[in-house]
């Protein structure tokens, strides 16, 4: 009994010394303003896809020293209001993305979504170009968001806008692999799931090390990635991108990123599968990082313990395209038209 008593007072003590550190933390990270919260929030937690959108949710979104207008519609999406019901002679593109595509650092007439579909409407038909962006996360997300929403808007054509950080979110799914049933990483439940949900709701200290960790301490980060313990939040569009992103670009993978490419091509197939049941068409284009239209790998890469590697900043979207051309996709990279672009 002794034993025990002693046991119990030890484990009490180290649950009131990590709780103690927990608040600590927490009063210190708001104290000093190292994560602080958007003025409005445009985000709720959603049975089905884990996060989403808040319906008919207005205000602003702080961009340096410009605030931007943002309106979501009464369906979710930043985005005018579309009903599900197509018109006859409407020819509808559903484009899926993260926060490039949702486009809140811009108004809406000048997310790359709305422009397109403004050009495609000077011609003859009549187009109409949805945005279904969502920040901060990866295939997984936008296969299980057509699953569960997306093919309500009997699309003829829907567009994947891939960003190179999507291959390192979709790791998170990698069960899929061992069993394509197996829940997706936002569709997963249980108290650990829900802590994290709320953690990222109501904690500055959760966020900050969501965002520092990965930066600075990339190996605690993917520990605790791997552990289930911590993640990517899509609470507030990161100022900048985590390091461990960057490693798509090494001339040589890890088992690990080979995995996560094996994952992506699988999100990818299944995404085709689930849009030619709907008797739509699947097409990508991949949106690059400012390094690769800049080819600046050494002067960013080379930092925090990236020396001594080679990179290859056209990796990725080679990677991407043997696989859509096996796949028959049709498949449009940005990078060469912002290169050309960026020497003018």
């Amino acid at each position: 009994m002794r034993i025990l008593k002693k046991l119990v007072i030890n484990m009490s003590l180290v649950a009131l010394g990590l709780a103690l550190s927990l608040v600590i933390g927490e009063i210190s990270i708001r104290w000093l303003g190292l994560y602080e919260f958007p003025e409005e929030r445009f985000i709720q937690e959603d049975p089905e896809l884990g996060w989403s959108h808040i319906p008919n949710k207005e205000g602003y979104w702080t961009v340096g020293n410009r605030r931007i207008h943002v309106k979501i519609n009464s369906k979710g999406l930043r985005d005018k209001e579309y009903s599900y019901e197509k018109k006859k002679d409407n020819f509808r593109i559903l484009v899926l993305g993260d926060s490039f595509t949702e486009g809140f650092q811009v108004p809406l007439e000048d997310t790359f979504v709305k422009i397109l579909e403004g050009e495609l409407n000077k011609g003859a038909g009549t187009f109409e170009a949805i945005n279904c962006g969502f920040s901060g996360v990866g295939t997984d997300y936008e296969l299980q968001f057509f699953r569960s929403e997306g093919y309500k808007y009997d699309p003829d054509l829907v567009v994947l806008a891939f960003f190179p950080n999507d291959i390192y979110e979709n790791y998170r799914s990698k069960a899929v692999l061992q069993n394509k049933d197996a829940p997706l990483e936002y569709q997963r439940t249980g108290w650990i799931t829900d802590l994290k949900h709320f953690l990222a709701s109501h904690s500055s200290a959760y966020n900050y090390l969501g965002l520092a960790l990965p930066r600075y301490l990339p190996w605690l980060a993917e520990l605790l990635m791997k552990a289930g313990l911590l993640s990517y939040q899509p609470i507030d569009d990161a100022s900048g991108v985590i390091q461990s992103h960057y490693l798509v670009f090494e001339e040589e993978y890890g088992p690990e990123w080979e995995r996560a490419w094996d994952v992506t091509r699988f999100l990818i197939a299944e995404l085709k599968k689930e849009v030619e049941k709907q008797g739509a068409k699947l097409a990508v284009i991949a949106i690059p990082f400012q390094i690769q239209v800049e080819n600046k790998a050494e002067s960013v890469l080379s930092k925090r313990g990236r020396k001594h590697r080679r990179w290859d900043l056209d990796k990725p979207d080679r990677i991407l395209a043997s696989f859509l051309e096996n796949n028959e996709v049709p498949f449009l990279n940005l990078l060469p038209y912002f290169r050309d672009a960026a020497t003018r």
